[in-house]
């Protein structure tokens, strides 16, 4: 160590260590530019179609996280004292899972999840609107987790079967209903609880329709 910056220079990785993933962040980059070059303002529609979702993995996961990864690789020895051990090998291991991972995400969000994947989403939003709504300090989280739950409802409510797009739609006017009142009810505990009622209910009958958990 050199006592008079702190760092330990000598616990450096090879220079290929954090190299490796500072090369490949903008290539996740350029594959959100040509995503976005694509589908053009048609992203600007709603921020949960899957163009959109797929892009944003491929700059949070792909750009962003390759550049934190190699960064920390670089940082952990030098600054904190703390080197990895065999850091070749564990960045070969990291970079080697985290390339096909991130593509692999972003592929399954464009080539559309199976709806039942989708009516889970759903299912464990409505579950988190009746549990926050039970508590004052959660009006922020419901009034979020109520407009997530509308946008799970447009992404999936065209492929869903008849009978579920009926119950879907049912859904999607009670959560409007529900996100227009919230700023006026939410200081009642009252009506808290008949949300958190409701939301429980039907995350109930949403993973019935989902099939998830259900014995085969």
């Amino acid at each position: 160590m050199n006592p008079q910056t702190g760092l330990s220079l000598d616990q450096a990785p090879p220079i290929l260590v954090p190299f490796r993933f500072f090369l490949s962040a903008p290539l996740f980059a350029l594959l959100a530019a040509l995503l976005a070059l694509w589908f053009g303002p048609s992203l600007l529609d709603s921020r949960w179609q899957p163009p959109v979702l797929a892009l944003t993995h491929l700059m949070t996961l792909g750009f962003l996280g390759m550049a934190m990864v190699g960064a920390m690789m670089q940082m952990l020895p030098v600054l904190a004292g703390s080197p990895v051990a065999r850091p070749v090998g564990v960045a070969r291991a990291v970079h080697g899972l985290l390339i096909p991972g991130v593509l692999l995400l972003a592929g399954g969000f464009l080539l559309g999840m199976p709806l039942p994947v989708r009516l889970a989403g759903l299912a464990a939003d409505l579950s988190r609107v009746s549990s926050s709504a039970r508590h004052e300090t959660g009006g922020e989280a419901v009034a979020a987790m109520l407009e997530e739950s509308q946008y799970f409802i447009e992404w999936m409510g065209a492929e869903a079967p008849v009978e579920v797009a009926e119950e879907l739609v049912n859904l999607q006017v009670m959560l409007a209903l529900w996100r227009r009142a919230w700023p006026e009810v939410q200081h009642s505990q009252l009506q808290r609880s008949l949300l958190a009622v409701q939301a429980k209910q039907w995350t109930d009958r949403v993973l019935a329709y989902s099939g998830v958990g259900q014995d085969t």
